[in-house]
């Protein structure tokens, strides 16, 4: 008995929307989002916005004293000018 050629395609057609379906419910039911960890002692204050870690940081600047980065230039346009960007309006009067 041979499957009539619009019967064939319907089927084909069953068969990919099985697999967006079942795709779609495996990404929706095993991707669960984890939840990120947070240290201990945030947890036990109850505040999680405090800046208290950065109290004591200290940023070296000594950078900026090298030769090198003196001695660095600027080459082009400063400051940088972006001049006329985009299409002009097709539909401006």
């Amino acid at each position: 008995m041979a499957i009539p050629k619009g019967q064939n395609k319907f089927i084909l057609y069953l068969i990919v929307a099985l697999g967006f379906i079942a795709g779609y419910y495996y990404h929706t039911a095993f991707n669960v989002a984890k939840p990120i960890p947070l240290p201990a002692n945030l947890l036990q204050s109850g505040k999680s916005d405090t800046l208290a870690p950065f109290k004591n940081l200290q940023i070296d600047f000594g950078i900026l004293d090298n030769n090198r980065y003196r001695k660095l230039q600027i080459y082009g346009e400063q400051p940088v000018n972006p001049g006329q960007t985009g299409k002009r309006n097709l539909f401006a009067p």
